[in-house]
C-alpha cells in the first residue's frame, strides 16, 4: 500500500518531459541538414549522416539535459570508451563547413550541433568551440550552427545544463572524430530531458485516488 501511495505521490508532483534514443556512433554531425549526395572528408549524405535528435520538443531559450551511456570506436572495433571520450583531443580536420563550425573535443565523445529550418550552408559558420580544459562546465549556450560537447552529461559539479539558442528547431548528434566516420562503431543511448518544458498534466482521477489510497491506509492502521 504504501509503495502505492508513494507512486501516486510522484505523479502528483508531476514529471518533465524526457525521451530515450541511440546515437550512432558512425554519423558525421558536420553533414547535418544536408542533401544527400552531400559528401566530406569520405563521408556521405545518408550513409553517414548524424542522428537527428527525438527527444521531447524544445524552443528558444529552453534548458536540454543529457544521460549518455555507451560508446563509440573511430577506428572500428569494439569501444573501449564511453561518451566522454578519450584522453585525447582533436579537431575536425575540415574546419567549419557547410556553414557549420569547427570544435576541438575529446576523441569518440558525444557532439551535437543545432539547426533551424534551413540548411546550414547558406550562411556562415559561427566561431569553433575549442573544449580542452572546458568539460566540467555546469551551464553551455551554444549558437546556432556551432559543435559543441555534451559527452555523459555530467560535470563534476552534476549535471550539465544546454540551453537552446535563437532559431534552433532541430539538433543532431553524433561521435567525435577528425575526419572519415565511415568506418566508426559503437554508438550512445541518450537519455534527454527539457528541464524547461511544461510537467506532464496531472491524471483527471489522480486525486480521487490519493483520497481512497489515504482512507485505505488510515483504516489499516486503526485495525492493527
Amino acid at each position: 500500500m504504501k509503495s502505492l501511495i508513494a507512486a501516486a505521490l510522484l505523479a502528483l508532483l508531476g514529471a518533465v518531459p524526457a525521451s530515450a534514443f541511440t546515437v550512432a556512433g558512425n554519423g558525421n554531425v558536420w553533414l547535418s541538414g544536408m542533401p544527400a549526395g552531400t559528401s566530406h572528408l569520405g563521408d556521405s549524405v545518408p550513409d553517414q549522416s548524424p542522428t537527428q535528435y527525438s527527444g521531447p520538443a524544445f524552443s528558444a531559450g529552453d534548458i536540454l539535459t543529457f544521460s549518455v551511456t555507451g560508446g563509440v570506436s573511430f577506428s572500428g572495433g569494439t569501444p573501449s570508451t564511453g561518451p566522454d571520450g578519450s584522453a585525447s583531443f582533436t579537431y575536425h580536420s575540415g574546419g567549419a563547413v557547410f556553414g557549420i563550425s569547427g570544435a576541438r573535443a575529446p576523441i569518440n565523445g558525444l557532439v551535437a550541433v543545432f539547426l533551424g529550418d534551413d540548411q546550414p550552408d547558406g550562411t556562415a559558420a559561427p566561431a569553433d568551440l575549442d573544449f580542452v580544459g572546458g568539460l566540467d562546465f555546469t551551464s553551455l549556450s551554444p549558437l546556432l550552427k556551432q559543435v559543441f560537447f555534451i559527452g555523459d552529461g555530467m560535470g563534476t559539479g552534476g549535471v550539465q545544463e544546454f540551453v537552446v539558442p535563437v532559431g534552433a528547431t532541430r539538433l543532431f548528434m553524433g561521435g567525435m572524430d577528425g575526419f572519415g566516420w565511415y568506418n566508426n562503431t559503437g554508438s550512445f543511448e541518450v537519455n534527454a530531458t527539457n528541464l524547461s518544458a511544461p510537467a506532464v498534466p496531472l491524471p483527471a482521477g489522480l486525486p480521487l485516488l490519493l483520497t481512497a489510497f489515504g482512507a485505505a491506509a488510515l483504516l489499516r492502521r486503526r485495525k492493527a
